[in-house]
């Protein structure tokens, strides 16, 4: 799944559904909260970098036997350097994976960095796919680029705000954290994500937001085609008293994959060793 457009509209589009003028009145308050705190926390986390583990999984139906499947399955472990990058002018905001090893085995390092990306003369799209590819190219299964913690941030920061539906879905506690639940579903057409046969994938999903500073503590982003099985994606949040912000704990991914009859994969990955970039965009090598 890969990027298909990026919106610059910040307007807020609420529900059509009938609500009160009070809880009217509340979703709107709290998503200029969420607002605020995603265009703070784009610029905090765009200088952090983390370590990640990742292990995904695919299972393979071949054949069936007597109406049974007969499956297999195949298995992946990433151990990366994850950033969190913002792409210059504020356009997008992607997640680099700087893959180190997989299934405990060392891997030949790129010719290029992040770094080295951004430096070069390339127009800011073909720069946003150079590093989508870079850190796409050790995934298991179907080619994608969403299943990084920023991709579902991304899709619900301000600047797409216009593409969606908001509404009120309760309350939870995350974490010891009482929060307010959002659900959002995109109804701009082309949508923000297409698959790499170009099928349009339409978003929707629930948000999980502290309401008094709009902290977000955890978000599932669902995308699907119109006919078919949706993928998805669910990260979590916690504290970092290091860098005072909430950095992503964990993420979960299910998607359709290739392969045999049917295929589907899923992945979990988990972040820790969280630390700022160093000078000049350069990501700082972990010390021994």
């Amino acid at each position: 799944m890969i990027w298909r457009s990026v919106s610059v509209i910040v307007a807020v589009v609420l529900a059509a559904a009938p609500a009160s003028t009070q809880s009217r009145h509340a979703l709107e308050q709290l998503l200029e909260r969420m607002a605020s705190y995603l265009a703070e926390y784009e610029t905090q986390l765009s200088s952090v970098v983390a370590d990640e583990r990742f292990i995904q999984r695919v299972v393979y139906t071949r054949t069936y036997s007597d109406g049974v499947p007969e499956t297999n399955d195949e298995q992946r472990r990433l151990e990366s350097e994850i950033g969190f990058i913002r792409l210059p002018g504020g356009l997008v905001w992607l997640g680099f994976r700087d893959v180190r090893r997989i299934n405990g085995r060392e891997v030949a390092r790129r010719a290029q960095s992040v770094s080295d990306v951004l430096a070069s003369g390339a127009d800011v799209m073909t720069k946003a796919k150079a590093i989508a590819e870079a850190s796409a190219a050790h995934n298991l299964g179907t080619p994608r680029t969403t299943n990084v913690p920023t991709a579902a941030l991304e899709i619900i920061h301000p600047r797409n705000f216009a593409a969606h539906q908001f509404e009120m879905r309760g309350e939870d506690t995350v974490r010891r954290t009482r929060v307010a639940v959002i659900g959002f579903t995109e109804v701009r057409r082309p949508p923000l994500v297409t698959n790499p046969a170009g099928k349009e994938l339409v978003s929707r999903g629930r948000i999980w937001v502290d309401p008094s500073t709009g902290a977000i503590w955890r978000i599932e982003w669902i995308y699907a085609p119109a006919v078919g099985v949706p993928s998805s994606l669910r990260v979590e949040f916690d504290t970092h008293d290091k860098l005072g912000m909430l950095v992503p704990l964990e993420m979960r991914e299910d998607f359709r994959s290739f392969g045999g009859i049917e295929a589907y994969g899923n992945g979990v990955a988990q972040y820790s060793n969280f630390r700022r970039f160093g000078t000049g965009a350069r990501i700082v090598p972990q010390q021994p």
